[in-house]
């Protein structure tokens, strides 16, 4: 568009789609996708039912076989790189996340939603480890009990889960108390 790099969040290389343009930013023009005209060969429905609403996976809609392909000709082109990178994926297809940060507002606790403050609910996250999701059914348990914080990130080495709680001003130690349970916990 005019010399302009557009950028449409959601899409694919291939997609066809209708779109309205909601911002200029130096030589990139930002979009919003109204609909998919014609889907991309790569595309095909995510099984998580936050997908739509939760911000966190960018690619979830981009199937497994072409990802490494088409993220390594994003970064090249990105990085205005010509030599090979190397492409190393996961060996699980989900359930390999160790590391996941939720929001919290009103006692509700999710991801952000794509360029908000907004949460959205979740119960558990389908990439995040077994024992993240632990963590996060161990937290829901004490969330409506708990000081106000803004965002939790959830982590693991792989044995122990480990609690990081940001607020915007220290609650004192006697009311982080509860928390205790969760075993491992900063703020």
């Amino acid at each position: 568009a005019n010399g302009q790099t557009v950028v449409l969040p959601g899409t694919l290389p291939k997609d066809k789609v209708k779109w309205v343009p909601t911002e200029i930013r130096g030589r990139s023009q930002f979009g919003q996708v109204q609909s998919i005209v014609e889907a991309s060969p790569y595309r095909f429905s995510p099984t998580c039912p936050w997908n739509d609403t939760c911000g966190g996976c960018d690619m979830a809609h981009l199937n497994r076989a072409d990802r490494g392909t088409l993220l390594t000709e994003v970064a090249l082109r990105t990085l205005r790189f010509s030599g090979p990178i190397a492409w190393h994926s996961s060996p699980k297809e989900c359930h390999h996340r160790a590391r996941i940060k939720l929001g919290v507002h009103n006692q509700k606790l999710g991801y952000r939603r794509a360029g908000s403050h907004a949460i959205s609910p979740i119960d558990h996250c389908g990439i995040a480890r077994k024992e993240i999701n632990e963590g996060l059914q161990a937290l829901r348990q004490i969330i409506s009990t708990a000081p106000p914080v803004q965002d939790i990130e959830i982590r693991t080495d792989g044995q122990k889960v480990a609690f990081d709680l940001w607020c915007k001003n220290r609650p004192p130690n006697s009311t982080l108390k509860v928390f205790e349970p969760l075993g491992n916990v900063s703020c």
